[in-house]
């Protein structure tokens, strides 16, 4: 019996081991998705890496610029929730009449982009001055659409509310 129960326990144990081991190779192979989805969403993009400049002061396109401003808006609000990333995307979708792949791929690049600045602050704030400095106010009319699109059913926080004074000093439409 006790060689039994022996036998048992150590079946048991490696059971567990091995789903364990299992969840870590299945970790693993996320991270791998997620890697390859955020490369595969550059490639679609166009996006060109030039050295010795910041990734953000390299991107020419409005919708890009658009996308961090907005994913960046969204952040400051606090915690951000599914629904948010999703009013996000579809703001996005919506605006620039574009395929759901492709505002998926605006926002992850805007996740990368708010990643390569290192804070959501320092991701505006170079976001928005880089937009102004290629779009001139071409490009804050659909911003402004974009983020109204994304706070319709919400109030906006204090946060919120200095980022858009801050946008309005960047655009020179306050100072």
């Amino acid at each position: 019996m006790q060689i039994l129960m022996t036998l048992l326990s150590i079946i048991g144990a490696a059971y567990f081991w091995s789903g364990g081991a299992r969840n870590a190779r299945d970790a693993a192979e996320d991270i791998v998705h997620v890697a390859s989805d955020v490369r595969l969403a550059f490639r679609r993009m166009g996006f060109k890496r030039k050295t010795n400049i910041h990734p953000v002061d390299a991107i020419e396109d409005n919708d890009q610029l658009t996308a961090i401003i907005a994913k960046a808006f969204v952040e400051k609000k606090g915690v951000v929730t599914l629904n948010d990333i999703v009013r996000l995307r579809e703001a996005l979708r919506h605006e620039f009449d574009c395929t759901d792949q492709r505002a998926e791929d605006l926002t992850i690049v805007a996740d990368w982009a708010m990643r390569e600045c290192g804070t959501v602050d320092a991701a505006l704030s170079r976001a928005s001055r880089r937009h102004y400095k290629t779009h001139e106010m071409n490009g804050f009319q659909s911003l402004m659409r974009v983020i109204g699109q994304i706070t319709c059913e919400t109030d906006l926080g204090p946060k919120q509310k200095e980022t858009l004074d801050d946008n309005a000093v960047i655009f020179r439409i306050r100072k």
